[in-house]
């Protein structure tokens, strides 16, 4: 079971697959039910449309990227964050400014956004998941930079 949790934390969405040795990944749905059985409840989330119309109204006070440096390098959502999901725990205190209010977070799929978000509630503060990620919001056709 340990390995297949691993497995499933480390997943970053889309459809279940084998990764050539036989082995599951699952998909996201599969990740987010794991999340809830880790942190107690739903991460809160938005899809990328919400995120865009959010951000375009002044909404959104901070977007933080968790991908790693090369991927946030490849193409990220303008205005972006990089807080790489490794480092977190260590750089959440970064975000104390926005303590209290709605931190979007954002990694490639949802998966280790969701992750994110539940390490800034477990410190009390409220992280909104951006389900699709950066996959999401380029299939939109919008830019990155």
């Amino acid at each position: 079971m340990f390995h297949f949790l691993g497995t499933a934390l480390a997943c970053d969405g889309g459809e279940p697959r084998s990764d050539g040795r036989g082995k599951f990944t699952p998909s996201s749905e599969v990740v987010m039910g794991f999340m809830d059985a880790i942190f107690g409840a739903t991460v809160p989330a938005v899809d990328v449309v919400f995120l865009k119309a959010a951000r375009e109204a002044g909404k959104v006070p901070v977007l933080v990227d968790v991908r790693t440096p090369e991927e946030y390098q490849g193409g990220h959502v303008p205005g972006a964050v990089l807080m790489p999901l490794a480092d977190f725990p260590q750089q959440i205190e970064k975000l104390a400014p926005y303590k209290g209010q709605e931190i979007y977070v954002i990694c490639r799929s949802g998966a280790r956004s969701a992750r994110a978000c539940g390490m800034l509630a477990e410190r009390g503060y409220k992280g909104i998941n951006v389900d699709g990620g950066t996959m999401a919001w380029v299939a939109q056709g919008w830019p990155v930079e």
